[in-house]
């Protein structure tokens, strides 16, 4: 009896640090990528004044002269198609959290929705929607 006991206590031991691992919550990685900072624009004439901005902490989309902003909750990096960097950030909005998924390719972003909109980095300062 003593050593059925000791091999299920060492199986439940071992079982329960299995389970432990497996449910642990990992780190979410918040950094965003260096190579997607800044104010993005596009010519495309669905989007005319329209701005996306990406800071270290948050993001923010202009669209008829105002800028709200919402912070970054978690940011995901991965190889894209083409030799592009998908990057995925989620941030939070009043009404919960959404998911902004874009290519990254060289100089230029698209969103993996509408990859026939390019975007650009604005040129300059930059962020510039956030700087005085």
């Amino acid at each position: 009896m003593t050593i059925r006991r000791g091999i299920l206590v060492g199986l439940v031991a071992s079982l329960a640090t299995v389970a432990g691992i497996m449910f642990w919550p990992s780190p979410v990685n918040t950094t965003v990528p260096d190579a997607v900072l800044g104010d993005w624009v596009t010519n495309s004439p669905k989007y005319p004044g329209r701005m996306l901005s990406v800071t270290a902490t948050d993001v923010g989309f202009q669209t008829a002269g105002n800028m709200p902003v919402h912070p970054v909750l978690s940011v995901q990096t991965r190889p894209g198609p083409n030799g592009a960097e998908r990057v995925i950030i989620e941030y939070q909005t009043a009404s919960g959290p959404y998911t902004l998924d874009m290519l990254r390719n060289g100089e230029t972003i698209a969103f993996t929705n509408h990859t026939d909109v390019v975007w650009t980095r604005r040129k300059g300062r930059w962020p510039a929607s956030r700087l005085a």
